[in-house]
């Protein structure tokens, strides 16, 4: 049955405005899933957020794992760096899972779209306590004398190393304080871990320490 089929048999074929308002309604629904998804909001879904969500979704009951997660990323479709866009999210969903979500009920479609959006829900609080022990961890290792801050020239020494032997190796004392004062909140000279998580864990998806 497609979408169409569903439709009528649930309104009547009388309004042929119907469908496209309830097509429009499923579009909608499933771009919310898709970002809800795009765990780390970077305009795409990765093979590993999408590991993370069938992970949460069968918590407990085990059965999902690495290949499994493979063969489903290339039913949907996956560009050269393993990315899964918003158009072929949605054209996998809507034509393909499960013979098609197109042909669900208006019912079962919501059902399984606020199942997508619970789930997503529970893999982003499990991922924001991952992120912060993480960031936890960068920053201890930013924080080279143990005073639980980061001075301006720790993060100077810090970035420098880690541009040495790259193609762009310049760290300059400008763009060592421009950092600084986005990431100094308080504007006391100092990072804390507060503000090293705040400010890290909003652009992680530019990758950690984008310097």
């Amino acid at each position: 049955m497609c979408i169409r089929d569903s439709i009528n048999a649930e309104y009547g074929e009388h309004s042929p405005n119907t469908m496209d308002r309830e097509t429009k309604r499923r579009q909608a629904r499933l771009r919310e899933a898709f970002r809800s998804f795009d765990l780390d909001m970077s305009g795409t879904i990765e093979k590993d957020e999408l590991l993370t969500l069938a992970r949460v979704k069968r918590s407990g009951s085990g059965g999902w794992d690495t290949e499994k997660n493979e063969r489903l990323a290339q039913r949907i479709s996956v560009d050269s760096e393993d990315r899964i866009s918003q158009p072929d999210f949605i054209r996998y969903f809507s034509e393909t899972w499960h013979g098609g979500m197109d042909a669900f009920s208006s019912r079962d479609f919501d059902n399984t779209t606020d199942t997508f959006l619970e789930v997503a829900a529970r893999a982003q609080r499990a991922d924001k306590k991952r992120r912060r022990q993480q960031l936890t961890q960068v920053f201890n290792a930013f924080d080279l004398d143990g005073n639980k801050a980061i001075s301006s020239d720790e993060f100077y020494s810090l970035a420098r190393a880690k541009r040495a032997g790259t193609t762009n190796p310049e760290w300059t004392s400008d763009k060592n304080e421009q950092l600084m004062k986005r990431v100094d909140l308080d504007r006391n000279g100092k990072v804390n871990l507060t503000e090293f998580i705040q400010y890290f864990g909003d652009v992680w998806h530019l990758s950690l320490i984008h310097i």
